[in-house]
């Protein structure tokens, strides 16, 4: 594995398309020989242990290490995780709320 490349998916919490979602960050992993981290927001004070259960062993079947961050915004727990794993590459899918275009924004 190339110790520069690591790609991150944020998987969304409705699960119906976080394996497609997942399939292609793998992919993405896989040409660019690159470490694959899984990435879940979770709003402040909210769980699901089934659903991380579930996305956890959907993870490890791609190769993927999960983390679990906090925040009623995704974007910012997501920007610090990126720069504090070092992240080239980021895949996101859609949230059911809004485009993630507009979660990035200043």
């Amino acid at each position: 594995m190339h110790e520069g490349n690591r790609v991150m998916v944020c998987l969304p919490v409705e699960e119906r398309d976080a394996e497609a979602l997942l399939a292609e960050a793998a992919r993405t992993a896989r040409d660019l020989d690159a470490a694959l981290c899984v990435v879940h927001v979770y709003p402040a004070g909210k769980s699901d242990p089934e659903q991380a259960a579930r996305q956890d062993a959907l993870a490890r079947r791609h190769g993927a290490v999960s983390w679990y961050l906090r925040g009623a915004d995704p974007a910012e727990p997501l920007l610090r995780f990126a720069a504090r794993h070092r992240i080239t590459h980021v895949i996101l899918g859609k949230d059911g709320r809004r485009s993630w275009g507009t979660l990035f924004r200043t």
